[in-house]
C-alpha cells in the first residue's frame, strides 16, 4: 500500500468497506442500493466532520486574537 491510500484510509472507509463486501456476498440489489446509501452517507459525514474541524480551528484561532488584544492592549 502507498503512503498516499494510507494517508486516506479512515475508519468510515473501513467500515463502508466491510459492508460493501458483506451485502455484495449477499447478491442481492436492495442489498447494493443499501451499500450506495451507506457510502453517501459515510461520505457526508466524513465533509461535516471535516468543514466542523475547520469552522473549530477558525473560532479557536479567533478568540485567542481577542485573548491578546485583552491581555496586552488594553
Amino acid at each position: 500500500m502507498s503512503n498516499h491510500s494510507a494517508k486516506r484510509n479512515t475508519l468510515l472507509d473501513r467500515i463502508t468497506a466491510f459492508l460493501l463486501m458483506v451485502t455484495i456476498s449477499l447478491g442481492k440489489a436492495r442489498g447494493r442500493a443499501a451499500v450506495h446509501a451507506l457510502v453517501g452517507k459515510a461520505r457526508l459525514l466524513d465533509k461535516i466532520i471535516k468543514i466542523g474541524f475547520k469552522v473549530l480551528l477558525y473560532l479557536m484561532v479567533l478568540g485567542l486574537l481577542f485573548f491578546l488584544k485583552a491581555k496586552f492592549f488594553r
